[in-house]
């Protein structure tokens, strides 16, 4: 009976082993078997000059991280899980731990700071949208402040990742839907200045529900590093204005640097072929003007770009003396200068001369000799516009010779399109700079038939006076 007892038991035991032993085998081998994934969710670094690093971004600040996000896996079009966070406050990276997938290849849609909804999701989806890897988006990026943002930045991309069939560690990042500027004003005139205004050309206009601006996932120009301008066809460009608070305005002399940073969409340069910068000043004695600096070989602005502008502010200006040569009697134009556009209103047909001129703000000294202005091949260009029949009896051009701008007027009334010149000077430092300024002319005709009947009026008020000569004067 011990005998038989003793068979049983150990049976039993053989069995049981044979079961455990059969488990452990099937968890690790078995065909189909998940795996379990760590996630870890990042932004990007934001791309300067020079190759960034997504494991440190120096120079984000607060409010440009993550408050919130979505991941969507898929396979094709099928959702295989959607993983959401709200409420990070603002953070650099979050974590999704313990995610089960079976081991194949997955595509990786990562936002932060947009919702299912925006996407066009819910949580319980199981397909993506037939187009989604082209969809467009509204963003509207042109902004002054982060805090404009009131629900973060918004942030995507797509990742394909082959998910084994082993514990997986799995890093996503998000690029930055925006581009970030700023400018380092450097003030070497000495007296303070205030920058009122910053001008820039061709950016793309903040997105609507109706008007969507840029594609919603990017493209990249250096794969993981920096990216290509992806714009809707709905997009539109105009020049952006940053009218600069009052606080913020003021460049002190010799103190170091004034830093002014804006936000921006994405964008790509069309006329001229570069973006243009333009700064409206107000000196001390509270001249205005307007700077522009042409930003050379620059011709698009990317999502998550940093753009670091160094500008010196210094004492020149860029004038015209305006000569013109008409009947006698005839006055000569009406020159507004608003210190970018220079507008000539004449009255009656003749020759112009405008002789570009080199002076200071601070005391209005011609300088023009000393920092040896060259103007290039093509210095006089036509900005934008066209010229009314009959308008210049021969159009604007640049004498190279005399270096001066030449031009006859006819006599139909009208506006002409708006003409640029451009040089460069050498200034005392050893640097150089560029200066452009733009030129429009316009013809009011003057009526002779008025000019001889408000004469005729001005005759019939005319006080006669009579006097003696004096003896002394007769000898």
């Amino acid at each position: 009976m011990r005998r038989k007892l003793y068979t049983i038991i150990t049976l039993c035991t053989l069995l049981v082993l044979t079961a455990c032993s059969g488990d452990s085998i099937g968890s690790t081998d078995e065909a189909g078997a998940e795996a379990v994934v760590d996630i870890r969710l990042s932004a990007r670094a934001q791309t300067t000059d020079a190759q960034s690093s997504r494991a440190a971004d120096a120079n984000a600040v607060a409010g440009e991280w993550m408050k919130s996000y979505v991941i969507i896996i898929a396979q094709g079009n099928d959702i295989k899980r959607i993983l959401t966070k709200d409420n990070l406050g603002d953070v650099e990276q979050a974590d999704y731990p313990a995610v089960h997938l079976e081991p194949g290849a997955y595509t990786f849609y990562s936002f932060a700071n947009i919702s299912l909804a925006d996407l066009g999701l819910t949580d319980d989806a199981t397909k993506l949208p037939d187009g989604f890897d082209t969809k467009t988006f509204a963003v509207s990026g042109n902004q002054t402040a982060i805090d404009k943002f009131t629900d973060g930045i918004p942030m995507s991309n797509k990742q394909t990742i082959t998910v084994e069939k082993k514990a997986t560690e799995v890093d996503l990042e998000v690029v930055r839907m925006v581009a970030k500027m700023q400018l380092n004003l450097t003030n070497v005139t000495g007296s303070d200045i205030k920058v009122t205004k910053v001008q820039l050309s061709d950016i793309t206009v903040n997105g609507t529900s109706t008007a969507h601006n840029l594609y919603l996932l990017p493209t990249d120009k250096v794969e993981g590093v920096s990216c290509t301008p992806h714009l809707a066809s709905t997009a539109t460009r105009s020049t952006y204005i940053y009218d600069v608070p009052e606080q913020q305005q003021t460049v002190k002399s010799g103190k170091g640097t004034t830093s002014l940073t804006f936000y921006l969409n994405e964008s790509q340069a069309h006329d001229p072929s570069q973006f243009e910068l333009t700064l409206t000043t107000q000196g001390a004695d509270g001249t205005t003007a307007k700077k522009r600096y042409a930003i050379l070989n620059w011709t698009e602005i990317a999502r998550n770009d940093y753009r670091v502008i160094p500008i010196t502010l210094d004492d020149y200006k860029l004038t015209f003396d305006v000569k013109y040569f008409t009947a006698i009697g005839v006055l000569p134009p009406t020159v507004t200068d608003d210190g970018e556009t220079l507008d000539l209103d004449f009255s009656y047909y003749g020759d112009i001369h405008l002789v570009p001129k080199i002076k200071k703000w601070s005391d209005d000294s011609n300088v023009t000799a000393d920092v040896k202005p060259s103007y290039g091949d093509t210095p006089w260009t036509l900005v934008t516009g066209t010229n009314p029949d009959g308008f210049f009896a021969t159009a604007p051009y640049w004498n190279s010779t005399n270096n001066w701008v030449e031009a006859s007027l006819g006599f139909t009334e009208g506006t002409s399109a708006v003409y640029r010149l451009q040089c460069t000077i050498n200034k005392t430092d050893g640097t150089t700079e560029t200066f452009t300024r733009n030129v429009r002319f316009k013809m009011t005709p003057m009526s002779f038939g008025a000019k001889a009947a408000t004469r005729a009026a001005d005759r019939t008020n005319w006080h006669w006076i009579t006097f003696s000569v004096p003896s002394s004067m007769n000898k």
